[in-house]
């Protein structure tokens, strides 16, 4: 109970300084995004510098999509909830990974319920759950192995009866052949930029955006 406690405090203040970091950032982002765009605009094509200017364009909007995992890991994001079902929103979410070109050695496996599990979510916040979830499944895997996906519920009478019927959870397990996580690093797998990739390949966002969404 203890530990915890003590973990909940840790993501807490982790949050806290994500968020303040993310406002800080976000003002001047705007700021180069929109008369980078404006500068874009008054070039021709053949201007050479047209592609530097599209460069810095977007690395500003990486940074800005690195600045909304911020906000969403610290929960400082707005909800626009909805009533979906969950086996569409993950069929829905594998096809929106752009490269599917990493599903080349992967063999997607979809064990999902039968049954009809009606959720009150975000659809673009848990379409960015599982896609992160995946991606980081690929890449444990090293792109070849089996990625499965697996849904189900619990209307166990313990969880209570609503008033639409029977109430329980809706589950969602994303599994992978990877390699696994080292013990020593269990505990820090959902900071905000903590990663195991060589430079350059991963910001260790992924799995702390998640954590932040659900």
């Amino acid at each position: 109970m203890l530990l915890r406690a003590a973990r909940a405090e840790k993501m807490a203040s982790l949050g806290q300084l994500a968020a303040g970091v993310a406002h800080e950032i976000n003002n001047p982002l705007t700021g180069i995004l929109l008369y980078g765009g404006l500068l874009l605009e008054d070039l021709p094509n053949d201007d050479p510098k047209h592609q530097d200017l599209q460069s810095i364009i977007e690395d500003a909007n990486q940074c800005r999509n690195i600045v909304k995992s911020l906000l969403a890991y610290s929960r400082q994001t707005s909800a626009n909830k909805e009533t979906l079902d969950l086996n569409n929103l993950v069929e829905q979410s594998l096809s929106l990974i752009r490269d599917q070109s990493l599903f080349i050695n992967i063999e997607v496996v979809k064990e999902l319920s039968d049954e009809k599990m009606l959720i009150k979510v975000d659809r673009s916040q848990l379409n960015q759950v599982i896609i992160n979830l995946v991606i980081n499944a690929i890449d444990a895997m090293e792109r070849k192995g089996i990625l499965t996906l697996k849904t189900y519920c619990d209307k166990g009478k313990k969880r209570g009866v609503g008033k639409g019927g029977a109430a329980g959870f809706a589950y969602l397990e994303v599994s992978d052949t990877g390699c696994g996580i080292p013990e020593e690093n269990l505990p820090r797998i959902f900071d905000p930029f903590f990663t195991t990739k060589d430079l350059g390949k991963g910001t260790g966002l992924g799995l702390s955006t998640v954590y932040g969404i659900v």
